[in-house]
């Protein structure tokens, strides 16, 4: 949600955003840009996943939630959010409507969260009156 509002409230962020998202490739003079965004988003994904691992712990998501794959959905739905929005300041009110945003998303997120591949299937035994 922080990160919503900050786009929202920063003409400078904003006007980043829209060349990062939509105008340019981080190439050539541009790529230790490139290089630091790589390193956040690593340390940002770790974060991310460190609180998803937290909330498996005290049983706030299932234990065999895929919590790797639940921060890079969380990432994607922010990013994607932020570079939705400076194509179209004008949709919507980001930071009046950050923390909607944030809470739709971990509401599905916890109602359906992605799980390990290696979960373990249940038997469907067989009904009494079938053959």
């Amino acid at each position: 949600m922080a990160a919503l509002t900050w786009l929202a409230d920063d003409p400078r962020t904003q006007a980043v955003f829209e060349v990062v998202c939509h105008k340019s490739e981080l190439t050539g003079e541009l790529s230790p840009i490139a290089l630091a965004q790589a390193r956040d988003r690593g340390d940002r994904q770790a974060s991310v996943e460190a609180v998803l691992e937290r909330a498996v712990r005290i049983g706030q998501l299932p234990g065999d939630t895929d919590t790797r794959l639940a921060a890079r959905l969380l990432h994607a739905f922010v990013s994607g959010i932020m570079c939705e929005w400076v194509l179209d300041k004008e949709a919507y009110g980001l930071a009046e409507r950050a923390a909607c945003l944030a809470d739709t998303m971990l509401a599905g997120l916890a109602a359906n969260p992605p799980r390990r591949r290696h979960r373990v299937r249940p038997r469907v035994r067989p009904r009494a009156n079938m053959v």
